[in-house]
């Protein structure tokens, strides 16, 4: 059964009780969609799954929209990217999806859900480098 708690600030929630891994059911879709739709943001907490799962999971939604630039497309998998910045050193590394942007935003018919996967984050807080102009 899946709990709710509200996120500090304006919108969002973290959702907790669900195994990805194990597949949802659809009650279980329904609930994650009313919660997207009425607080914009939707936390899934203590998630597991593989890549597999994950984008199984991302296909409830609909049809994944592949990036316009095929080179940074996973391999194995281009319906997903990899965004982060460990190990980056220069600036577009570090910065690359720093400033608010709406994702299609460029097509007619654009996405109207994002998914992101974290698999590492900090215990507390979190800040974003953002270079000197």
């Amino acid at each position: 059964m899946i709990s709710y708690k509200t996120l500090d600030g304006p919108f969002g929630r973290s959702a907790y009780g669900l195994d990805l891994s194990a597949g949802i059911s659809d009650q279980e879709f329904l609930s994650l969609t009313q919660n997207l739709y009425a607080h914009r943001v939707v936390v899934l907490k203590n998630q597991t799954c593989g890549v597999d799962e994950y984008l199984g999971f991302g296909r409830l939604w609909g049809i994944p929209i592949q990036h316009v630039v095929d080179t940074v497309r996973m391999p194995d998998y281009p319906d997903l990217v990899s965004v982060g910045n460990l190990g980056a050193t220069d600036d577009i590394g570090l910065n690359s999806a720093a400033f608010w942007h709406t994702d299609q935003a460029y097509e007619a018919n654009v996405a109207t859900t994002t998914m992101l996967f974290a698999q590492k984050v900090p215990s507390v807080g979190g800040q974003t480098h953002i270079a000197d102009t």
